[in-house]
């Protein structure tokens, strides 16, 4: 766009007419980039807006508190499905949570850690053992959408109670 504006100074005088329609391409194209960016943007915002709405949600549902401490700039390293993947990772533990653990506060964040995203939901309700436990549709589709993102989720205990839940994708893997 900058070699079609800069050649355009090169016809300015001779033919105003196609110095017109350049300079027009140029500014419909630069449009198309803004509204691309804004629509992109508007997207990530949403996956934020959604795992924030999630935790409210679960709020009232559960009369628990969660804490949401989302990094966006580590969100914006995720590309448009590896946040959608996130956001339905997010739902299905929180509805585990509020349906087995009893918590009474959950915590959400993510976060760039050692070259990796890291999305971790930390509760402090009942614990499981993930081994032992019947792996229905939710426990195996949250594995199956780690992996399909390059990624790991990990099931542990927390001390003295609860459990965390780890997404971990490698950046530029996603």
């Amino acid at each position: 766009m900058g070699l079609s504006l800069q050649a355009s100074l090169a016809t300015l005088t001779d033919d105003p007419a196609r110095t017109q329609t350049r300079i027009d391409d140029a500014i419909a194209e630069l449009d198309n980039v803004v509204r691309e960016e804004r629509a992109e943007h508007r997207y990530r915002s949403e996956s934020a807006g959604r795992i924030t709405d999630l935790a409210r949600n679960f709020e009232v549902n559960t009369l628990a508190t969660a804490h949401v401490d989302l990094d966006l700039g580590a969100l914006e390293l995720l590309g448009l499905e590896s946040q959608n993947h996130a956001v339905h990772i997010c739902r299905e533990v929180l509805s585990n949570i509020a349906r087995h653990a009893s918590a009474r506060e959950v915590h959400i964040s993510c976060k760039v850690q050692d070259d990796e995203f890291e999305f971790e939901i930390a509760d402090d309700g009942r614990r499981f053992d993930p081994t032992e436990v019947d792996r229905g549709h939710g426990l195996t589709n949250m594995d199956e959408r780690a992996r399909s993102l390059g990624g790991s989720l990990e099931i542990g205990s927390r001390s003295p109670k609860g459990m965390l839940h780890r997404l971990t994708v490698p950046i530029g893997r996603s």
